[in-house]
């Protein structure tokens, strides 16, 4: 998956669970390098997801196409 080894990494430098997804700890206001990368692991997360979605979709379509074959 394009940007999972970049959100953990990126993870990794605020201390978080590396784990894409995971919750990401809380900071006081003025940790702006903090909270500089945890909002590029969420454009990152948000990516992740769009992604997912698209296999979701393709392989909905294919159980589809292939059902129709089936019952001809």
């Amino acid at each position: 998956m394009p940007g999972i080894h970049r959100v953990a990494r990126l993870r990794r430098k605020l201390g978080a669970d590396p784990h894409p997804f995971a919750n990401i700890p809380e900071r006081p206001k003025h940790h702006a390098r903090f909270h500089r990368i945890a909002e590029r692991i969420r454009a990152e997360a948000a990516g992740l997801i769009d992604y997912l979605g698209t296999i979701v979709r393709d392989l909905q379509r294919r159980i589809r196409v292939r059902k129709a074959k089936h019952q001809r």
